[in-house]
């Protein structure tokens, strides 16, 4: 194998793997970041504890408008089992919450610090407080020519970890075809006033309603604010309703807020405690389902004297309904990660460009996005992986 010069622009966690694999291959690497510090965003992943991946991978946690089997693909190559054996080559012992995986130490720092060690023992060159203006087909990167680039520049999230969209300004300027970004894994801003609901932390069931249609579905925790619905329900949501409201779709959420029982079977019950103690009112009854603030809201609008008074409770309940906001396509301050970037039909299997195929690229700078719980992390491993694997 020819020792080739590869320059990596970007210091992301899709950065680092890129490069240590270009380094394992015997590759001259230099990371290229334009912050003063590698690895800033893979810190306050997943709250600072580090969710790198999940037991349940695969292509259908990830979303994308462009995908031609690319996904699947690529974690293929580096997917769930490899992610694990490698870090149980660095030493890192883990453990797992709910399908996640995270480091034992329960702290970024330990991932980062490890892959920092790796970097060096391949001796990779890094360049802190350099910003690349420009994408050349040849090659050349801050005035040196280089056998490949691998650009891992982030999207428009966190950019005060240097995820600052220049990536996407990039390609863009190369003519490369772009889905516009949107911001995605974030709150749904709702045109209802959720005030009332404020503090209140339920299991739900969210379904996205795009135009009268179901467009998917996620359940979880449902943590509602004055302003919309947050939790990871509504944060799994969240991309594809961007997209919707941007596309000028009607775009609604609907919610199940007592996921534990079919329609039949809450009617069913509701009546069965009704029989059972006929001295006690609704809200006593929903006491025991519900929080104390949700059974207020849901029952406040509600005539319970109406003969289709159940009918009506088990719609407010489980079909509850709420208009999606079009605040949710500018604001990136409360997401998580990037939606839209490079067409994936722009790219080769190995993550080359097809029109300069000397120029790689990876992370969420792509047209990738995944659900909460370790996916996004995943995806600029594995991503970052095939982009570094040059022969």
């Amino acid at each position: 194998m020819d020792r080739k010069k590869v320059a990596v622009i970007g210091g992301g966690a899709s950065g680092i793997f890129a490069a240590i694999k270009a380094a394992s291959n015997g590759h001259a690497v230099t990371i290229y970041e334009h912050t003063d510090s590698i690895g800033k965003k893979l810190l306050v992943t997943g709250n600072g504890k580090c969710n790198f991946t999940n037991l349940n991978m695969g292509e259908e946690y990830y979303h994308s408008s462009t995908d031609n089997g690319l996904i699947s693909g690529v974690l293929l190559r580096f997917g769930l089992k490899e992610t694990l054996d490698f870090f149980d080559k660095l030493g890192l012992y883990t453990k797992e919450k709910n399908g996640g995986i995270y480091p034992y130490t329960d702290t970024s720092r330990t991932v980062l610090n490890l892959l920092k060690t790796e970097l060096k023992r391949l001796k990779v060159n890094i360049v802190c407080m350099k910003d690349i203006k420009e994408l050349m087909p040849e090659g050349m990167v801050n005035g040196d020519d280089y056998d490949a680039v691998i650009l891992a520049a982030g999207g428009l999230t966190a950019k005060n970890t240097g995820s600052d969209g220049s990536g996407m300004k990039l390609l863009k300027d190369m003519g490369c075809r772009m889905i516009k970004p949107y911001p995605a894994l974030c709150p749904l801003p709702v045109k209802e006033d959720l005030s009332a609901l404020k503090g209140v932390r339920c299991r739900a069931v969210l379904s996205l309603i795009t135009d009268g249609r179901l467009k998917m579905s996620s359940r979880g925790e449902l943590q509602p604010y004055e302003g919309g619905l947050s939790g990871i329900c509504a944060f799994d949501l969240s991309g594809e309703a961007a997209l919707a409201v941007r596309e000028k779709k009607q775009v609604k959420v609907e919610c199940d807020l007592f996921p534990e029982t079919d329609d039949e079977g809450f009617g069913t019950h509701i009546l069965s405690m009704k029989n059972r103690h006929p001295g006690i009112g609704i809200k006593d009854i929903l006491t025991g389902m519900l929080n104390e603030k949700l059974i207020n809201h849901i029952l406040h609008p509600l005539d319970e004297r109406k003969d289709s008074f159940i009918n009506d409770l088990t719609g407010a309940v489980k079909h509850r309904t709420y208009e999606i906001s079009d605040k949710i396509t500018g604001d990136y301050s409360k997401a998580q990660v990037t939606g839209g970037g490079l067409c994936l039909s722009e790219l080769n299997d190995d993550l080359s460009l097809k029109r300069f195929p000397k120029i790689r690229v990876c992370g969420e700078v792509l047209d990738v996005y995944g659900n909460c719980g370790g996916y996004n992390l995943q995806w600029a491993m594995s991503s970052g992986y095939v982009a570094g694997d040059i022969l």
